[in-house]
C-alpha cells in the first residue's frame, strides 16, 4: 500500500513539474481557503498526501488531487479529487473517496485603505466513495453514499507580514438509509506569517465543526502547525502536523504536498 502512495506521488509531480509561474496555494491549510478567488484565465493544481491516526488499529491515507480555474473575473471553480487508504479492524481497503466541487465568488476586494477580502462558496460533496469498503465509525465520517451541500463565508485580511484567514460555513448532510445525520457548522482559523525567512511561509490552523450524529457527544477539533517553501517560480512545497484536540478528532496526523500556478 505504501509502495503504492509512493508510486502515485511520483506521477503526480511528474506530471505536474511543467507548471510554473507565480504561486498562489493555501495548502497545508486542511480546512481553510483563501477568500481570495484565482484571476480570469488562470489555473491552481496542488496535490497532497495525508495520513491520520485515529486509534492504534485505524489509520487513513490519503492522496489528494485539487485543481482550481478561474472561470470568470471574481469567480473560480474548484474540484477535489481523493483517494483513500484505510486500515481498521476488518482489514485494508482502498478507493476513490468522495469529490468535492467549490464554486467561489468574491464579494469584496481587498484595497490599500481596506485590505479585506470577502468572499462566498458553494460547496457540493459527490457520493463517488464506497461506504462499504472505506466508511469506518470513526475516521471516515463523510463516506455515506449521499450528496451533501453546503455554503461557506470566507474573509481575509493583509497585514505587514502576516495573512490571516476566517471560514465560516453551513453544511446540509445526506441521510444514508435508517440513519438520521444532523446538518453540520464549519469553522477554521487560519494564519500564515512571511516574516522569519524569504520565501518561507510559517502557517497553523485552528478548524473544527459539529458533530453529524446525535448519538457521538463530541465534535471534531483540531490544530495545524506547519509550513510552505516557494521552491522555484511557481512552485511551492509544504508539510504540516495536525494534533487533534477531541476524541472524535484523529489522535494526530502528517501532510506533505506541492502547488503550481499556471
Amino acid at each position: 500500500m505504501i509502495r503504492c502512495g509512493g508510486f502515485l506521488l511520483a506521477l503526480v509531480a511528474i506530471l505536474t513539474i511543467a507548471f510554473s509561474s507565480k504561486a498562489f496555494a493555501t495548502r497545508p491549510f486542511l480546512e481553510t481557503d483563501s477568500a481570495v478567488p484565482l484571476d480570469k484565465g488562470t489555473s491552481l493544481l496542488e496535490a497532497g498526501f495525508k495520513y491520520e491516526r485515529y486509534s492504534s488499529a485505524v489509520h487513513t491515507y490519503q492522496l489528494s488531487a485539487e485543481l482550481t480555474f478561474g472561470l470568470l473575473t471574481n469567480l473560480d471553480f474548484e474540484m477535489e479529487l481523493p483517494y483513500i487508504f484505510l486500515q481498521n479492524a476488518s482489514g485494508d481497503n482502498s478507493g476513490l473517496g468522495d469529490v468535492n466541487l467549490k464554486w467561489k465568488l468574491a464579494l469584496l476586494k481587498a484595497r490599500e485603505a481596506i485590505p479585506l477580502s470577502l468572499s462566498t462558496q458553494l460547496v457540493v460533496k459527490l457520493p463517488t466513495c464506497n461506504e462499504g469498503k472505506l466508511y469506518d465509525d470513526r475516521a471516515n465520517r463523510t463516506c455515506t453514499g449521499q450528496t451533501d451541500v453546503g455554503f461557506v463565508g470566507l474573509a481575509t485580511k493583509e497585514f505587514a507580514t502576516a495573512t490571516v484567514h476566517l471560514n465560516v460555513g453551513y453544511m446540509f448532510i445526506g441521510d444514508p438509509p435508517a440513519t438520521d445525520l444532523k446538518n453540520v457548522f464549519r469553522y477554521s482559523l487560519g494564519i500564515q506569517d512571511h516574516s522569519l525567512i524569504p520565501k518561507l511561509t510559517l502557517m497553523t490552523e485552528l478548524a473544527g465543526e459539529t458533530q453529524r450524529k446525535p448519538s457521538v457527544n463530541s465534535d471534531p477539533i483540531s490544530v495545524l502547525v506547519g509550513g510552505s517553501y516557494q521552491a522555484m517560480q511557481g512552485m511551492i512545497l509544504d508539510t504540516a502536523f495536525t494534533i487533534g484536540l477531541t476524541h472524535a478528532s484523529p489522535d494526530y496526523g502528517v501532510t506533505v504536498g506541492m502547488a503550481y500556478h499556471f
